[in-house]
């Protein structure tokens, strides 16, 4: 250590906070990499409670690594003024030379301590490093195999291809130790390893275990790690045939696991047959993986061949379906052809549903098509009717639109009220219901309501629902002209004055004023008189 150095590594024990921060910030950026310059970092971490100089010893330890500066970073391990993580890091930070150290200390150490020590490995990522691991995944205690394991499962994301690489060719070599026979816990360990390393060529490690022939734990955590791999492109044969066999065994939770391996591999067309087969399997998590495959292939066939699986009586299985039929395109036309032919209404709703995900792909011709099987099957007071106006406002509502219109005018010509009400019916609580066709629906249901007198009969009569609505909306504008409107007569009127006039404030004044028009224009006829009677009982 030159004088200059020395002088600053003096600084360290000074008195003063400020001065030792100092210090530690001037040896920080001059690097000197000398093993007395870390020892002396190392004594003045383990002597100090304040968070700022710890901070500061820690960046200057960080820049100057020597292994002799593990044993105050791990003194100082669970303190409260420097957390856990960092010295951590600055321990890794050591590189390569840390490991023999470790490994010395790893030998006196307590289980806590070794834990610690597992931590650190996976962060330094040399070769080294990696069979010091591996090594402690032979170890008796489980805990501190635990917390090696967990130690890589945190850091292995930020491995980059050659640290990844690294790892998996210490891995495999492990795997071909003789001592691995012989300790079940070490082979799981490098089993759940390979799956976080997620090195491509652990595939070809890992299927092995997943035979019969070793125990349910091996064969669960080697399905696990496979299901962490990626399968991109079409040659994981090996892999479809290594694994579907487990498909049909009893035990639920291995298949689980070998479907969510099988999930990640694109199917292929040449594995449909198996795939229609497995729609009979006993567990429904491999008849999902089927359905699921199948959509993949997306063929009208294959859309066909799983949506009677849409009712069925597992709830996941119609969920499944329903979410891989709304992603076929081949689906559409088999789709809407069925809704055509199914008589449930509940069926149909779901078959709705799934449509609407087809929107975009429902071409105009289609529109108009199921525009004319919405008003067909509304002539025939067929209420399937209304399942078609929910899909024709998702896929092409001006299409309802202009039909609608075209036929209001032609019935309107005809006084065919029943149809202009139930077309009009069909725009309720759509954009294009403006208020002229509110007034035309209300004046529709009007004339065809039976009018009959009873309370009970006019509080659930919806054109009087609509004249109220209208009424408070508009006020005397709509008053206006609902009696100037030629197509009401005097019974209509009679009607809409008997049900307002019994009733409060601006609908009661309104109620008088219509009985007032009757009177006025049916002059000496019975519905006048009628009219003056309900005025007068009503005390107008």
């Amino acid at each position: 250590m030159n004088a200059t150095i020395g002088s600053i590594c003096a600084l360290l024990k000074n008195n003063e906070l400020e001065v030792q921060r100092a210090a530690a910030l001037v040896l920080a950026r001059l690097s000197p990499r000398e093993p007395s310059v870390s020892k002396a970092l190392g004594e003045a971490l383990s002597n100090t409670t304040d968070p700022e100089l710890a901070k500061c010893l820690l960046q200057a330890l960080r820049n100057n690594p020597h292994e002799t500066s593990i044993r105050y970073l791990f003194d100082a391990l669970d303190s409260e003024t420097i957390p856990n993580e960092e010295l951590l890091d600055v321990i890794a930070a050591v590189g390569p030379k840390a490991v023999s150290h470790l490994r010395k200390l790893f030998l006196k150490s307590t289980p806590e301590v070794r834990c610690i020590i597992a931590q650190v490995l996976p962060r330094i990522q040399t070769d080294a490093a990696n069979a010091f691991l591996i090594d402690i995944f032979h170890n008796k205690n489980i805990e501190v195999v635990r917390a090696a394991i967990h130690a890589l499962r945190e850091v292995a994301p930020r491995f980059n291809k050659k640290e990844r690489s690294r790892l998996f060719l210490r891995l495999k070599s492990a795997l071909g130790e003789k001592r691995i026979s012989s300790n079940h816990s070490a082979l799981l360990a490098i089993i759940i390893s390979l799956g976080i390393d997620v090195d491509p060529r652990a595939k070809k490690l890992l299927l092995p275990y997943t035979l019969e022939e070793y125990d349910e734990q091996t064969r669960r955590y080697a399905l696990i790690s496979l299901e962490e791999l990626e399968y991109p492109g079409e040659s994981h044969g090996d892999v479809i045939k290594a694994i579907t066999p487990i498909l049909d065994e009893e035990n639920e939770n291995i298949v689980s696991h070998a479907v969510g391996v099988l999930s990640k591999i694109h199917p292929r067309k040449s594995d449909a047959d198996k795939l229609i087969e497995l729609l009979e399997n006993q567990h429904s998590c491999v008849q999902s993986y089927a359905i699921r495959s199948l959509g993949l292939l997306n063929t009208i066939t294959y859309a066909r061949m799983i949506l009677h699986f849409l009712w069925h009586k597992d709830h996941n299985l119609r969920h499944t379906v329903h979410e891989t039929l709304s992603q076929m395109s081949s689906a559409i036309n088999m789709l809407l052809e069925q809704l055509a032919e199914l008589k449930d209404i509940k069926q149909a709703e779901d078959l709705v549903s799934i449509i609407a995900a087809h929107s975009a792909r429902i071409t105009k011709p289609k529109a108009s098509a199921l525009v004319r099987q919405l008003f067909d099957l509304m002539s025939k007071n067929d209420t399937r009717y209304q399942l078609y106006r929910d899909v024709i406002l998702l896929v092409d509502s001006k299409s309802l639109r202009t039909s609608v219109f075209s036929r209001v005018s032609s019935a309107r010509k005809r006084k065919d009220y029943n149809t202009v009400a139930n077309c009009l019916t069909l725009l309720v609580d759509t954009e294009f219901m403006a208020p002229e066709l509110k007034f035309d629906l209300a004046v529709a249901k009007l004339k065809t309501s039976r009018k009959e007198s009873t309370r009970a009969f006019r509080q659930s009569d919806y054109c009087l629902e609509l004249i109220a609505e209208m009424l408070h909306l508009n006020g005397k504008g709509f008053v206006k002209d609902f009696l100037a409107d030629s197509s009401l007569d005097l019974e209509d009127y009679y009607y809409v004055g008997f049900h307002f006039s019994e009733r409060l404030n601006t609908e009661r004044r309104f109620g008088a004023d219509v009985l007032r028009h009757v009177v006025k224009k049916g002059k000496r006829k019975k519905i006048a008189a009628a009219a003056r009677e309900k005025l007068k009982v009503e005390g107008h």
